[in-house]
């Protein structure tokens, strides 16, 4: 946090972790010295940090200053702070949304707290900029904000697109292409086992049901691979994810968060195949790091892949991705020689930061 009295920018960060914190990690320090004054809160208790962080941000802006812009994401209640704050009335609100809840996974309809996707539709009409990170993003809330505002009952609303949409834009989280290592990517003899990685959180949203059904039916082929299942875990372990390491545990090299960046982007080199089973993504950053490192991405096609993965890199049923990983599996070493190229340079942060630095100067 900056105490110069020179800043002009306020950055709120209720969720500091994850693609959160990474996207002011970098974006942050391309900014002009002492420029923003930041405030955030640890990545823990979403629920709450979405209900709760507009009062405490309230309670600890400095009020002896006055800012000229604001930036925050959609897990505070912008409209709540304002009126918490008047004073920040005047500045420039920009919103990013680094995902947004009106179209987050739920088992059944009445399973929906609507209180978030209310939070994220107000706050986007107390906005001056909303930024998304892609253009699933943008579409699904835009397409998606009125269907949740007409389960009100009782209740009329005027229409709430038409008076976001000319606020919106798209502009990515970016990848440092500098820290991303230049590690050779390992040349397996014919013996080697296809190694398959699944960089993701352990929870409902990355759909670790899905994972362990694609996997287990692949074993059930008699083919032999190897597996890391990276990604943090939850208190409570996936019933799913148990079920794996108690089968196959034998063809697990690594089950768990990786504290090591550097051994993180080994294990990315030593795989062939970063599988996604996701019903929740936005951008995909892990996706995108294990590309980078040399691996062929196998993803869903749906949510925001096919904005930057070519149709043979997708699957649409259980049975499309476990054929793809059994022939995989069987010419594991034919399957390493094939090239694949996928282009992510505009998602680096030198295509981004100029941007970035003209949203937020």
């Amino acid at each position: 946090m900056d105490d110069s009295t020179e800043s002009s920018l306020l950055v709120l960060e209720a969720f500091f972790g994850g693609s959160h914190k990474h996207l002011l990690d970098l974006t942050l320090p391309i900014l002009p010295e002492k420029s923003y004054y930041l405030l955030t809160l640890p990545a823990t208790k979403w629920h709450w940090r979405s209900r709760c962080s507009a009062l405490y941000f309230s309670q600890r802006i400095p009020r002896n200053r006055k800012f000229k812009k604001l930036f925050l994401t959609s897990c505070t209640n912008l409209a709540e702070l304002i009126g918490l704050r008047t004073d920040l009335a005047s500045c420039e609100k920009i919103l990013y949304f680094h995902e947004n809840q009106l179209v987050y996974p739920r088992k059944a309809e009445k399973d929906r707290d609507y209180q978030h996707c209310h939070n994220e539709i107000v706050s986007a009409l107390a906005a001056d900029k909303l930024i998304f990170n892609s253009m699933y993003n943008q579409s699904t809330f835009l397409n998606n904000c009125e269907q949740i505002l007409n389960k009100v009952p009782n209740t009329e609303f005027q229409p709430i697109r038409l008076q976001i949409e000319s606020k919106c834009r798209v502009l990515p989280v970016p990848i440092d292409f500098d820290k991303i290592p230049k590690l050779s990517k390992k040349m397996n003899d014919d013996k080697d086992a296809l190694h398959i990685v699944w960089p993701h959180r352990w929870e409902h949203d990355k759909n670790p049901d899905l994972f362990r059904d694609i996997i287990l039916e692949l074993d059930g082929k008699n083919c032999d691979f190897r597996l890391s299942v990276l990604g943090e875990k939850t208190l409570t372990v996936p019933e799913s994810i148990s079920e794996i390491c108690s089968k196959i545990g034998h063809k697990l090299l690594h089950a768990g968060f990786l504290e090591s960046k550097e051994e993180y982007f080994q294990t990315l080199a030593e795989s062939d195949i970063v599988l996604s089973t996701s019903i929740h993504e936005f951008q995909g950053l892990a996706v995108m790091e294990a590309i980078l490192m040399g691996c062929f991405p196998l993803c869903p096609n749906r949510l925001v892949y096919p904005e930057y993965l070519p149709e043979k890199c997708l699957y649409s049923t259980t049975a499309q991705a476990v054929k793809f990983l059994t022939n995989a599996c069987r010419s594991a070493n034919s399957f390493r020689k094939r090239s694949f190229n996928i282009d992510l340079s505009h998602y680096s942060l030198k295509k981004l930061s100029k941007e970035y630095v003209q949203l937020l100067e």
